[in-house]
């Protein structure tokens, strides 16, 4: 514990969550409340830490849409509304710039 405190590393808890995998629900883990401890919280009879870290179904990890049952419905669904917006945005581009800016748009 030592080296990890003067590694300075912190965990970002508002970033922090549990995203158990599992294809149908009778597999589903049960749910367990994982507490974060405090640096001086030694002692598990008089801990008085109350931050959990949050189980979710689906979270976003490095642009990729992850879901508890490792299907890609929820990244897709999220790739196609953002080149819906860029379509659409590129749509407009061309009723008001040239081509030539467009293309450096395109690629900025």
């Amino acid at each position: 514990m030592i080296k990890i405190r003067n590694w300075l590393l912190f965990l970002y808890l508002e970033k922090t969550y549990i995203l158990s995998h599992y294809i149908v629900n009778l597999n589903q883990p049960n749910k367990t409340n994982l507490c974060i401890h405090e640096n001086g919280c030694l002692n598990k009879n008089c801990c008085t830490c109350q931050t959990f870290v949050k189980i979710v179904k689906n979270c976003k990890y490095l642009v990729i849409e992850m879901c508890h049952n490792l299907k890609w419905k929820d990244h897709i669904q999220y790739i196609t509304n953002k080149l819906r917006k860029l379509m659409h945005a590129f749509k407009i581009l061309t009723d008001i710039l040239e081509l030539k800016t467009i293309r450096v748009v395109y690629q900025a």
